[in-house]
């Protein structure tokens, strides 16, 4: 009866796209899997790295996750505006895939909603009706 208790937990889990553990322990599992480089990168840069860190600032370098600890991500930034999104400005996924803030869509649409725009990163059009919001 345990093993099949289990069995189900980790079946609803999948299926909402929940990991199985804790979210602690999932924290814990991200934090290990990137401390090597981050360790290299303390090395390379020395007492910069504790002024970037200490300061808040974005390290120099991206820190890849493996797949398995993807799903977690609590701010998403910009890469037009480079600011954080807010409720008031949520992520807003266009058709070809890639997320812009919506201040930054509608910077781009010129305020309108229906004005085709080229999207920042690949050839593909979009309005901004054509967006969806992603709720992280």
């Amino acid at each position: 009866a345990e093993e099949a208790c289990e069995a189900l937990t980790c079946e609803a889990l999948a299926a909402l796209g929940l990991p199985r553990g804790s979210a602690l322990s999932s924290c814990v599992a991200a934090g290990e899997a990137v401390l090597p480089r981050l360790v290299k990168l303390s090395s390379l840069l020395g007492p910069k790295f504790v002024d970037v860190w200490r300061s808040g600032g974005e390290l120099p370098v991206e820190l890849e996750l493996p797949p398995t600890h993807r799903m977690h991500h609590s701010i998403f930034a910009c890469p037009v505006s480079k600011e954080p999104t807010t409720p008031g400005n949520p992520p807003m996924l266009l058709p070809c895939g890639h997320v812009l803030a919506l201040g930054s869509l509608t910077k781009l649409a010129r305020g309108s909603r229906t004005v085709r725009f080229k999207c920042p990163y690949c050839p593909a059009e979009a309005t901004t009706a054509m967006a969806k919001v992603l709720h992280l």
